[in-house]
């Protein structure tokens, strides 16, 4: 135990140093470039003239994009507001924004040390509870995910046109022993409930029900968008990607988690049997990273880290 426990602080000691920092940084930076040569590699294949004449013709798509945008910052006011009694909106707004561009930029839950950081600064609160309330959140968070993706699981399988068990390259069995597997973790986390989360159990349930009422709206807002814009294709694929990007945005310390997210919604229409144009889906996925990290650059414009007061959070949430 002893030698685990020198091994974990040598550990730790080495990624807060400056080389261990710099590492970090590094392997983010060769992961992005690694993901964006696969995806080169596959919009190649479906032809560059094809994809970039392929962008949403529509105006819906463009306003359900900043609908899908600002939801997050915006719902995530209202219930950190249950827990943290002196959050103003506008205040709060403006760093919610921020913690989603660090966590979308930068790398996930760079955003959460941010707001951890900023919360001591403009807070009346103790730095602890700052920091469970986070903590609270990111797990009730996660766990609003898992509920959803097992509820999603059985319409991929047996009401989807899209041969989710075959895209997934695993069997039915398999499939039974995964899903066994993660309610095992759900009712072990509803057993010690208490050791894990500090909010009380009218907050807690509170918090659940806003996350669970923001996924069912980002979801169907976000297929709806697909839907107008290739409105040929069974509703069973836009489920299958919503899955996907389920499963995606749950894998935790990922650069550039939309790209990776590109990557898979052109492989499932790759093996898909469907009809689907991949010129068309790969163009409205594209258009949808490219605004977003146009619009994530102009809010860091117009809410820059110094009207905080502190520009030290910036360098403390990303170092």
């Amino acid at each position: 135990m002893n030698n685990f426990q020198q091994i974990k602080q040598k550990w730790q000691t080495f990624w807060k140093s400056t080389r261990g920092k710099r590492l970090a940084k590094v392997v983010n930076y060769a992961l992005t470039v690694l993901i964006l040569a696969f995806l080169v590699y596959q919009l190649w294949g479906i032809g560059w003239k094809e994809v970039l004449t392929n962008f949403p013709k529509t105006g819906w798509f463009y306003i359900l994009f900043l609908v899908l945008h600002f939801a997050l910052p915006f719902t995530e006011v209202l219930i950190y507001r249950l827990s943290w009694k002196g959050l103003g909106f506008w205040q709060g707004f403006k760093a919610f924004t921020q913690k989603k561009i660090l966590n979308t930029e930068v790398v996930s839950y760079s955003g959460e040390g941010y707001l951890y950081l900023w919360g001591k600064h403009h807070l009346r609160e103790s730095n602890r509870h700052i920091f469970n309330v986070i903590k609270d959140n990111n797990i009730i968070s996660a766990f609003s995910s898992t509920i959803m993706a097992l509820l999603l699981l059985p319409l991929f399988v047996y009401f989807s046109d899209v041969p989710f068990l075959e895209v997934i390259q695993i069997n039915e069995s398999t499939l039974y022993i995964a899903v066994g597997l993660v309610l095992a973790v759900v009712l072990l986390a509803l057993i010690f409930r208490k050791r894990i989360i500090s909010m009380n159990l009218k907050t807690t349930l509170g918090v659940l029900g806003l996350y669970k009422l923001r996924i069912i709206f980002m979801n169907v807002v976000e297929a709806l968008q697909w839907h107008l814009v290739i409105p040929d294709v069974a509703i069973g694929f836009w489920l299958v990607m919503l899955g996907t990007k389920i499963v995606v945005t749950r894998i935790p310390f990922l650069p550039n988690q939309e790209l990776l997210f590109i990557n898979a919604c052109l492989i499932v229409a790759a093996q898909t049997s469907m009809p689907i144009d991949q010129a068309m889906l790969a163009g409205m996925m594209l258009t949808t990273a490219a605004l977003t990290k146009i619009l994530n650059f102009v809010l860091y414009l117009m809410f820059p880290i110094k009207s905080f007061e502190d520009e030290e959070l910036y360098q403390e949430a990303t170092n």
